[in-house]
């Protein structure tokens, strides 16, 4: 126990009785709002500590996901982009084929069209050309 010496034994006694009373005081008194007085003076007392615990949990979990989480990030991200370039050029060589597909398509289609056009053209030469009156013929 630690050694008070004799002459303050009695002030030390008495501020311990008088803390005691203070402490059985805060138990018995309510207020109205905030509950009982010791309750009131735990969370005063306990508070700022526990604000500054938290304020320095978070730094740490803050520090922890943006930097050393995200050390690997930068490999995945390479990664990502090299996939992204080369499913650019499968879309490409994909697109460039399905043109290939339907350009002899698209090349018949035309020539049909000028084939008709052509023909019904040189129809209508011959035709204006020939004689109109069957008598003419015979």
């Amino acid at each position: 126990m630690i050694a008070i010496p004799s002459r303050h034994k009695s002030l030390v006694l008495l501020a311990g009785v008088v803390i005691v009373q203070m402490l059985f005081l805060a138990v018995q008194i309510k207020r109205d709002s905030q509950g009982r007085l010791i309750r009131s003076w735990t969370v005063g007392a306990i508070s700022p500590f526990e604000r500054t615990g938290a304020w320095g949990f978070g730094r740490v979990r803050g520090i922890w996901t943006h930097y050393f989480a995200l050390q690997n990030t930068s490999r995945e991200n390479e990664d990502l982009r090299r996939e992204n370039d080369a499913l650019k050029l499968q879309l490409e060589q994909l697109r460039s084929k399905a043109r290939a597909s339907l350009e002899p398509a698209r090349i018949r289609r035309v020539t049909r069209f000028f084939l008709t056009a052509a023909s019904a053209r040189a129809f209508a030469v011959i035709w204006r050309s020939l004689p109109l009156t069957a008598s003419s013929a015979r």
